[in-house]
């Protein structure tokens, strides 16, 4: 199966459409039905990839259908990206606070047995 897209942000000003896509059948381009829903949303659904090319607000989106939301833009990844790079630096310091803390317990142990070693000698 083989989808072609056109995506025009001006909302059809260089292309016939502000969305519109096409499917490859018996060596001929049809179009895929494109329609406006809630809000003025113009939607596409790609087989291909399982998901509703969404176009508003000079914004093309990606939505699924079966969780019923977005997949992040570009921006929305970048932060998503930084958060998580924060918080493996947080683990990171507390995981290595954490041995710290142990090698010295190890390391008080080890002291106290030869302590006790020493006394019952």
């Amino acid at each position: 199966m083989r989808e072609y897209w056109r995506f025009d942000y001006t909302g059809g000003r260089y292309h016939d459409a502000a969305l519109a896509g096409d499917l490859l059948a018996n060596e001929d381009y049809e179009p895929i039905h494109v329609d406006t829903g809630d809000g003025g949303i113009i939607r596409g659904y790609s087989a291909a990839l399982g998901l509703e090319l969404h176009w508003s607000g000079r914004q093309l989106r990606f939505y699924n259908p079966i969780t019923q939301e977005y997949l992040p833009d570009l921006i929305e990844a970048l932060a998503a990206l930084a958060e998580a790079e924060v918080r493996t630096a947080e683990a990171e310091a507390r995981a290595a606070a954490e041995q710290t803390a142990r090698r010295a317990a190890e390391q008080r142990i080890r002291q106290l047995e030869a302590q006790l070693r020493r006394r019952q000698l």
